[in-house]
């Protein structure tokens, strides 16, 4: 038991030396790409500069042992290795390694500052790669600048003889080495590339103090009698000094097990052995406080993981100001803290630290030489006179967070069984969802139809997801897109019903769809690789699809919207902006979107005849998206009252129960206009 706990802590201690390895040189990536000198040494061709700049790091072996920089202005690969030569080469860095990545970056969005990371053999040699764009410090202020303007940046780190031979001596394990095979008896870490395939293993003689122990203390005593206290006391004093040491090595490896790399504090399995430590809470009180910080995706968005690393790392630091010693505090998952107290007093001491904690966070955290305010959603359990233990403590103070999230609130929210039975049926709709995208069976597609406002005929139709589970029956697409989008699921249930609409597209070649996509899938990286791609399967042309996306999506980070519309427009896909005007409406921001359609919300076409504002509110709205170039698309027509009003007004296209209501395929293929459009 003893060698098999040493080995498992080792294991954890390698891979935690290599996820550190990324990490620095994803940081000295940023460090050295986000710098507007260095793009202003590419744009000008200016070799020697860039050389003192960035190449010197590279020839000097101590940053970084690869370097290459290739596309956007350069017409050749600048390259330099640990070799001394200052002069660059073109092939220091194998092209297929320059090709992946190249291809992976292509994939993060400009501005963001997202290296990408992975490992990979160059002659024989481990090394970890990071490859990012040299890009100006402040490119969302130029919006003009695109990826293929900016040159690639490859930094290989070697994890050479000797960074094994440090990593041996810090972490007290003998024969660290790369292999390609791992033998009986050895400890491993398996290394995968960008594609997930195998690259190669780091192997060790896992620590086995077990055998060291048994081998001292069971030294032959031999058959003489007069020599028994001398024997005693020499392996007495063997075994100790075993024991010492072996106290050295599991002290470091408990240390990396139950405390988070980044922030110092104890992590989720401290948490889990503190639960077994002191099992049920019984009569004694005990409070918890669940923390997680509100829009943090945003923020790995705006400064990219290490900025998202660095505002953990100063949050664990407020925090840790305001923590007593009697509290236990941890970090149990990316951006998520958890405060424990027990005790007399426990309600009221956990919500004083509510308040201490909002006071403490609310002064501006600065992240590479940015500035953000955060604010938290909070989650409070106290145990309440039943006898349960500390992890349904945690279940329920985690259950109040969400809730708070939810609401978009930074008081606390403390946990109440009315807010379980809620959570309880998003979970079984979480559970049903991830079995029906399985197989799909389960979803449809129903389809409204867009009509031209002027001759009543259909334009197009837009697609819109239908689920009758076999568990839990008709479920609200208000429901299960948001469980979706919550899990994780929208990519893999948009692949679903894409290939669904893109069933129906084949038996009517003439039809134009519009579908609804989610933040989670404007942001993934794949997003419109894979769309293209399944099109091309299908033989369906990209002019076919129009993408809609709200207004809330793109305000929220209006360059990234701006980079991924140019995409697909770029693809052929046509893109509407959908319920315009429920978000922060603006000239501006419009005027940066190349939007092809403007979707007025039907909220504003339902207070038409209001009042004499409502339909100057609608007239201004058709004559700003005309005076963008834009097709104005109105929704929620119910009424002939404000069919021949919108008309009047000059909307393009009108959609609304008044025409039809959601029907399936085959219906809309025999569908035709049911009203006279003539006033």
């Amino acid at each position: 038991q003893h060698n098999l706990r040493a080995a498992n802590d080792s294991v954890i201690m390698i891979q935690g030396y290599l996820n550190q390895t990324q990490s620095n040189l994803a940081s000295v990536a940023v460090d050295y790409t986000n710098w507007d000198q260095a793009v202003e040494d590419v744009q000008t061709l200016n070799l020697q500069a860039f050389y003192v700049n960035f190449g010197s790091s590279a020839t000097a072996g101590d940053l970084f042992q690869l370097l290459a920089v290739t596309d956007g202005p350069l017409p050749v690969v600048w390259s330099w290795s640990d070799d001394g030569e200052e002069a660059p080469a073109p092939d220091k860095v194998p092209a297929e390694i320059i090709a992946k990545l190249r291809a992976a970056v292509a994939e993060v969005p400009l501005g963001s500052y997202a290296p990408v990371v992975h490992f990979d053999i160059v002659e024989g040699e481990l090394y970890a790669f990071a490859g990012t764009l040299i890009e100006p410090e402040n490119i969302g202020e130029m919006p003009n600048v695109s990826a293929s303007d900016l040159a690639l940046a490859v930094f290989g780190y070697r994890l050479g003889e000797e960074a094994l031979s440090g990593a041996s001596a810090l972490y007290l394990l003998g024969g660290l080495a790369i292999s390609d095979t791992v033998s009986v008896g050895q400890a491993a870490v398996t290394l995968t590339g960008l594609d997930g395939t195998h690259v190669s293993n780091i192997v060790w003689d896992p620590p086995r103090p077990g055998d060291e122990l048994m081998s001292q203390v069971g030294l032959p005593l031999g058959g003489i009698i007069f020599a028994f206290v001398l024997i005693s006391a020499l392996v007495t004093l063997a075994a100790q000094r075993s024991a010492k040491e072996l106290a050295v090595q599991e002290s470091r490896a408990s240390t990396a097990a139950r405390n988070d790399s980044l922030s110092g504090l104890p992590n989720r399995y401290a948490f889990k052995e503190l639960t077994q430590t002191r099992g049920r809470i019984g009569d004694e009180e005990a409070a918890m406080l669940f923390l997680d910080v509100n829009g943090f995706k945003h923020i790995n968005d705006s400064v990219g993981h290490k900025g998202g690393d660095e505002l953990i790392v100063q949050m664990s630091k407020r925090l840790l100001k305001i923590a007593k010693s009697s509290t236990f505090l941890a970090r149990v998952r990316g951006d998520e803290f958890i405060f424990l107290v027990q005790g007399p007093e426990s309600r009221e001491r956990i919500l004083s630290y509510a308040e201490k904690i909002r006071v403490e966070l609310l002064p501006e955290f600065r992240i590479l030489g940015r500035g953000f305010h955060i604010s938290m959603a909070v989650g409070v359990a106290v145990r309440d006179g039943d006898d349960f233990d500390f992890e349904e403590l945690l279940r329920r103070s985690d259950i109040a967070m969400y809730r708070a999230k939810k609401l978009g609130i930074s008081e606390p929210i403390t946990y109440d069984p009315s807010i379980e039975s809620e959570t309880q049926q998003r979970r079984i709709v979480e559970d049903a969802l991830h079995e029906a995208i399985e197989t799909g069976d389960e979803f449809s597609i129903a389809y409204q139809p867009i009509i031209e406002a002027a001759s009543g005929g259909m334009v197009k139709a837009e697609a819109l997801a239908r689920w009758k589970s076999a568990k839990i029956g008709n479920i609200s697409p208000e429901i299960f897109i948001s469980v979706a989008e919550e899990t994780g699921n929208i990519i893999a249930l948009g692949q679903v019903l894409l290939r669904k609409i893109c069933d129906d597209l084949k038996k009517w070649p003439d039809l134009k769809v519009c579908i609804n996509i989610s933040p989670a899938q404007l942001n993934d990286g794949g997003y419109v690789r894979e769309l293209i791609e399944t099109l091309g399967e299908q033989n369906i042309t990209a002019d076919r699809i129009e993408i809609e996306v709200t207004e809330g999506l793109v305000v929220s980070n209006v360059d990234l919207a701006a980079y991924k519309l140019d995409i697909l427009n770029e693809a052929g896909f046509s893109t509407s902006l959908d319920d315009f005007g429920t978000g922060f409406s603006s000239i501006g921001y419009l005027k940066a979107l190349p939007f092809n359609t403007l979707k007025i919300d039907k909220s504003f076409i339902a207070s038409l005849f209001d009042d004499e504002g409502g339909s100057d509110m609608v007239r201004a709205m058709i004559l700003m998206g005309h005076s963008l170039g834009q097709t104005v698309v109105c929704e929620g027509v119910e009424t002939p009252e404000q069919r021949a009003l919108l008309i009047e007004l000059g909307a393009d296209l009108l959609q609304g129960y008044h025409f039809s209501r959601p029907v399936s395929f085959d219906d809309l293929r025999a569908w035709e206009p049911q009203v006279q459009l003539s006033a």
